[in-house]
């Protein structure tokens, strides 16, 4: 039977770690790993993936595995009960970082969506957890900082090739694999008040769009960060020159194209409030590993 933890100061400190965490504003400032903050060794790392998603996406299911992948995040948010914690978008899975006091209420509706996942979306989903300190010990880290995007809306960036090991864990075919979370349909619903998908597909103003993935190689983080600062300037300076405006007249998702439908696609599910569920992604999602920055300057639908 666990032992209930004692509430000391520390203790409680830990759950506000991220949402005291000092945020930026300049977006070239990601490059600065010397600003990025450890996450606490307690907090525990949930990751979910998408088994079968390139076969999905070839066949053209590529909102249901987007609808999947924001499940798993709505999920452990609403049980997060308010909780911040950063968390990164995969497309076809998700990463979320929770803190000791609400990893169990968190990991519950993850593994009710992972049994459900099948009858709502036809597709299976992977579920995993691996607490900090157990990627620590492997010889990676953990580290994050906290872009804002505008007024309470913040973007989690993510440094130290914790979460790129941790997906690696995941997705090991060792059986059994002691990160796998498994489905527990007694749980119930999961709740995922919140859920929907509605914005139509972007259109490209200058004819294409596209996403960069960038691996840099360096022997120190500040070779890594003049790299990566070298390679965005360069980014910055041939988009602005190609579309002959300001650089953040050239990206992508304007208001002039991001009309919502009124067809929406919502997701109806029994959640507890037993209504239709709406999730409305508002946000870019990048994510920084050991040496892997995945370039939020363009969207593909």
């Amino acid at each position: 039977m666990d032992k209930k933890p004692r509430l000391t100061q520390s203790y409680v400190m830990t759950a506000l770690f991220y949402q005291q965490l000092p945020a930026f504003t300049d977006f070239s400032g990601f490059t600065d790993f010397s600003s990025y903050s450890q996450i606490p060794d307690d907090w525990t790392v949930l990751i979910s993936d998408v088994i079968g998603s390139t076969k999905a996406i070839k066949e053209g299911r590529y909102k249901d595995v987007n609808m999947v992948g924001a499940a798993s995040i709505t999920c452990i948010l609403n049980a997060c009960q308010g909780i911040a914690v950063p968390f990164v978008f995969g497309g076809d899975g998700s990463t979320v970082i929770v803190p000791p006091q609400v990893c169990r209420k968190a990991s519950s509706p993850l593994q009710a969506l992972q049994a459900k996942s099948k009858d709502l979306f036809k597709l299976d989903l992977r579920i995993g957890a691996v607490q900090v300190s157990e990627l620590r010990k492997k010889g990676v880290d953990v580290t994050v900082r906290k872009y804002q995007l505008s007024k309470g809306n913040f973007l989690a960036m993510f440094a130290g090739g914790g979460l790129e090991l941790a997906d690696e864990l995941l997705k090991d075919t060792q059986t059994p694999n002691p990160y796998h979370l498994q489905p527990d349909p007694d749980i119930g619903e999961p709740d995922l008040d919140g859920l929907s998908c509605r914005w139509e597909p972007l259109i490209a103003a200058n004819g294409i769009m596209a996403t960069m993935m960038i691996k840099v190689y360096a022997a120190t983080k500040a070779q890594e960060t003049q790299k990566l600062s070298q390679v965005l300037n360069k980014i910055e300076t041939i988009v602005g020159q190609a579309s002959g405006t300001a650089t953040s007249n050239a990206a992508p998702a304007k208001k002039t194209n991001n009309e919502i439908s009124l067809a929406s696609i919502q997701l109806k599910t029994r959640s507890k409030s037993n209504r239709a569920c709406i999730y409305t992604p508002q946000k870019l999602f990048a994510q920084t590993g050991a040496r892997l920055f995945h370039f939020p300057c363009a969207i593909v639908v």
